[in-house]
């Protein structure tokens, strides 16, 4: 970088030297840009990973719900089992 801004000292002057910086400056803030995009860019896969996992997870949440509300909807029919025969044994025992 040295020798760089030493030509342009020598053979443009001051002009050469601004020229010069100017153009360091610009391949540095692209640098900088590109190095940040690549972080912009992990970021979001690591997002989507995440995500992917979250429905799998809500789905499995769904299956275990509707398993339960079928448990209970199966323990609310032999509930209403039971208090038919407790209902028919009660009607016997009257007869």
């Amino acid at each position: 970088m040295e020798n760089f801004i030493m030509e342009q000292l020598a053979s443009g002057g001051v002009v050469g030297l601004c020229i010069g910086g100017f153009a360091w400056l610009f391949r540095y803030v692209l640098k900088r840009n590109e190095v940040r995009e690549e972080k912009l860019e992990n970021t979001i896969e690591r997002g989507v990973e995440r995500e992917k996992e979250y429905v799998t997870v809500i789905r499995d949440n769904q299956d275990i719900m509707k398993q339960q509300a079928e448990s209970i909807r199966d323990i609310g029919e032999i509930k209403h089992i039971l208090q038919i025969k407790t209902k028919e044994r009660e009607v016997d025992e009257v007869h």
